[in-house]
């Protein structure tokens, strides 16, 4: 998965927010999977959050062959509310890393 939300921009005011358009988002990429968001792992960076998501089966029994592999983090924009789906390859960090360096960078212009 990867992209953008075509929600219009506007200002997200909370992290409870921020994960509500992430899912929407996931869901509209796959609505054929019941994704569900990992509440504890979402993360508060300068930028706004980044929500994760698992399939709800593996969220409610941990078998691993609920899962569904391929699905990356979710940035959410505070300012801005746009939401992109972070690519699946490589590590959180890294991934999460170059997108708040991109980002940083676009502040400064």
């Amino acid at each position: 998965m990867s992209g953008q939300s075509p929600r219009p921009p506007g200002p997200v005011p909370s992290r409870a927010a921020a994960i509500i358009l992430a899912m929407e988002a996931v869901a509209a990429a796959d609505p054929t999977t019941d994704w569900v968001p990992v509440e504890e792992a979402t993360r508060e960076r300068p930028f706004g959050w980044v929500v994760f998501y698992t399939t709800r089966g593996y969220r409610e029994t941990g078998d691993p062959g609920q899962a569904k592999p391929g699905n990356g983090p979710v940035a959410v924009e505070r300012a801005t509310g746009q939401v992109t789906m972070l690519p699946s390859a490589g590590h959180p960090d890294f991934v999460i890393g170059v997108f708040e360096a991109a980002w940083t960078e676009r502040q400064r212009r």
